[in-house]
């Protein structure tokens, strides 16, 4: 290993690097030399972004590691496509007309896929919840699974599971979801516990894997969280006479107040690149990007938690 602050690995897979944070993690790891292997389901923003990176290798001074950006497009939501990332990477790496053929191994997977459904419990459907879950779950946690002996081959990996909203940020009173957002909290929920179990499997087994929960305790100005304001108002106008009608009209309300001090998605990615790519001592399993955002939203979180908790004891629930 190299020491702190020199970068660690050259081969890296991005989930979700068409638009977002996952984007902006993509090209930031190419402007740095790095092989990505950019993986969605949205075919035209992969190439964009390909092109993209290959006209800042073009510009790269001279002497500089240059990178390059492979891409993979396929739906995380099944297993099949799954196994066609896997297929990808090997077809890259083994090949000797591969791309990076007789490259590095894999030193990074870093899964910033999600997809968000804004709507209360009780209106989410089967399939809106499956499919929640297979792309926000279930795909990271296969080809985490699965690229084990490959993120290992090099003397050591890095797996990094990204999450905004701070759905899995935890309070003195535990893991703190949001309502209208449980399809989404309920994935978040359940990729951390995966991290944490899979986190202490390498410590007992003494492998040198890290395993670091990325958490942004805010929202991120991303197309997707714009379009939320855009849902909202369309469910609005579908639920008249919803039960929740106000509680999702205050969280309109309030998404809209939330998205005028969004992060930037750069800034958030080059904060996961800096996660991911030094090696700060085996850095903390939980990175934070922004500390006093954080002060502020666990502040507010856990404040909310005990009026809520309160609001339920006086109603009866509890």
């Amino acid at each position: 290993m190299s020491e702190p602050g020199n970068l660690l690995v050259s081969t890296a897979i991005v989930l979700g690097a068409a638009t977002g944070v996952g984007l902006h993690v993509a090209l930031q790891l190419v402007g740095k030399g790095w092989r990505v292997l950019a993986v969605d389901i949205k075919k035209a923003e992969l190439l964009a972004a390909q092109d993209e990176a290959k006209k800042a290798t073009a510009a790269a001074v001279k002497g500089v590691k240059k990178g390059s950006l492979e891409v993979c497009v396929t739906n995380l939501a099944t297993k099949e496509g799954c196994a066609r990332v896997l297929e990808t990477y090997h077809a890259l790496r083994g090949s000797p007309s591969g791309a990076w053929a007789a490259g590095p191994p894999l030193d990074a997977l870093i899964n910033c896929v999600a997809i968000f459904h804004f709507s209360p419990i009780a209106c989410v459907r089967d399939g809106m919840m499956d499919h929640t879950f297979a792309v926000n779950a279930l795909a990271p946690m296969r080809l985490a699974s699965c690229l084990m002996p490959e993120l290992l081959e090099g003397g050591g990996g890095t797996i990094v599971n990204f999450s905004s909203l701070g759905v899995n940020v935890r309070s003195l009173g535990g893991p703190i979801a949001k309502p209208w957002a449980g399809a989404y909290s309920s994935t978040k929920f359940a990729l951390a516990g995966f991290s944490e179990a899979l986190r202490q499997e390498a410590y007992e087994a003494g492998l040198p894997l890290r395993v670091i929960d990325f958490v942004h305790p805010g929202a991120v100005d991303t197309p997707r969280a714009r379009r939320q304001v855009q849902v909202l108002g369309e469910w609005l106008e579908k639920n008249q006479q919803s039960p929740w009608l106000q509680g999702v009209q205050d969280a309109k309300r309030q998404w809209n107040k939330v998205l005028k001090t969004a992060a930037p998605p750069e800034r958030v990615a080059a904060s996961i690149v800096r996660a991911a790519t030094h090696n700060n001592s085996w850095p903390r399993p939980r990175n934070l990007a922004e500390w006093l955002l954080l002060v502020g939203y666990l502040f507010r979180s856990c404040l909310s938690a005990c009026i809520g908790d309160w609001r339920l004891f006086r109603s009866g629930y509890l």
